[in-house]
């Protein structure tokens, strides 16, 4: 169901010197020479990376929230989790 990432983990930001600066709707993340700028769907869920959330929650929430089915949330949370964990942003724990 959720691929590689489990339900019952808790994705943490990893403190690699990422800083943020909000401009306007998005979020702007940098890390060195690395540059990810994020929506405001994406970097409401970056703040839930916090280590006490489970990607399951996480997936309910956003579900409720803006009234998506809940596979559709699944699979466009879990994708999102999988490229920040690739990056080195997000360890899942």
């Amino acid at each position: 169901m959720f691929g590689s990432i489990l339900p019952d983990c808790c994705p943490k930001q990893k403190s690699t010197g990422v800083m943020e600066r909000q401009e306007d709707d998005k979020l702007v993340l940098y890390r060195g020479h690395q540059l990810i700028v994020l929506g405001s769907y994406s970097s409401e869920i970056w703040h839930l990376c916090d280590g006490n959330h489970t990607v399951k929650g996480i997936i309910e929430m956003v579900a409720e929230k803006y009234s998506v089915p809940q596979e559709k949330a699944q699979q466009e949370i879990t994708g999102f989790l999988s490229n920040l964990a690739e990056k080195k942003l997000v360890s899942l724990e």
